[in-house]
């Protein structure tokens, strides 16, 4: 628990000196962003759906998960119309709504917090949800609302099949046997979602201090604070009240609903212009939040 939190804390410092003391921090940014998108992501995908295996007993936890992504999505665009934010904001505020790290944050959390034994039912969920749901959801939102893009349907499609190497390593994944990504693909597999953590929260350091304008961590302001409630709010809600109802669902799905925004916003904000900024400060503020709740319950 402490080494996570420390590997975070310093990657965003480490960006913010970078950022502070030479300009080619905003360079070093994009290239780790870039590298994570084109290289490391794909890898990880295609090493964790060739060896995917989803239970029945989790498969409706799953359904209703992605319903309640797509519920906060709706809510996030509802409420940032109303608010007059600018496409590219609009767009940050509904991917750091949906766009959740249940992966190189959530999985060592859950392990720390929960024990190894219910690590099996959160890595499906990372990989049958949150996923999936960048890969496909999330680009559409880059494409519909980035700065230069189409929003039409076509163009959606364009970019969700042609500009996203993710969903390429995954669906080679799915097609390929189990035997094609040997036991050694997964655990370096596992090790390149841990060691995402540095280049991701390094590149948060650089977004969060790029403006010299504003101070660095800034107080949340109503987008803020919106994306913060939602984040939080609707996913597990709506978990919580199905498995009250009676349905079967994985006590470490309702764990993974209440994750931070995921770093991988910043790469989708890079690739379709979006308001990184915002993004940046929504992904810190989440990540505290999260890290000092999980930090008091593992010393309590």
């Amino acid at each position: 628990m402490i080494l996570v939190a420390l590997a975070i804390l310093l990657s965003t410092a480490a960006g913010v000196a970078s950022e502070r003391r030479t300009p080619r921090a905003m360079r070093a940014a994009e290239l780790s962003l870039t590298a994570m998108l084109y290289v490391l992501m794909p890898f990880v995908a295609y090493a964790s759906f060739a060896h995917l295996h989803l239970s029945l007993a989790g498969a409706a936890g799953l359904v209703v998960a992605w319903i309640g992504l797509g519920a906060a999505g709706v809510l996030a665009w509802g409420i940032g119309r109303r608010m007059h934010l600018p496409r590219p904001s609009l767009g940050g505020l509904i991917c750091t709504v949906t766009i959740v790290n249940t992966g190189y944050v959530g999985l060592p959390l859950i392990v720390v917090l929960l024990g190894a034994r219910v690590l099996t039912p959160a890595v499906a969920y990372d990989q049958a949800v949150s996923a999936p749901f960048f890969f496909t959801v999330g680009f559409a939102i880059g494409a519909a609302f980035g700065v230069g893009e189409k929003p039409s349907i076509s163009g959606q499609i364009q970019a969700l099949l042609f500009r996203n190497p993710p969903l390429a390593g995954a669906v080679a994944g799915l097609l390929v046997p189990a035997a094609w990504a040997p036991h050694v693909l997964v655990v370096a597999s596992r090790l390149a979602v841990d060691a995402l953590i540095v280049p991701g929260f390094f590149a948060v350091g650089v977004y969060l201090s790029a403006d010299p304008s504003q101070r660095l961590l800034e107080r949340p302001d109503r987008r803020v604070l919106v994306a913060l409630a939602l984040r939080f709010g609707v996913n597990s809600a709506l978990l919580e009240a199905v498995s009250v109802a009676g349905v079967a669902i994985p006590s470490v799905y309702l764990f993974q609903a209440v994750m931070p925004s995921g770093l991988t916003s910043l790469i989708l904000g890079r690739r379709f212009g979006l308001d990184q900024g915002l993004i940046a400060t929504v992904i810190i503020w989440s990540t505290v939040a999260v890290l000092a709740v999980a930090t008091t319950v593992y010393l309590v």
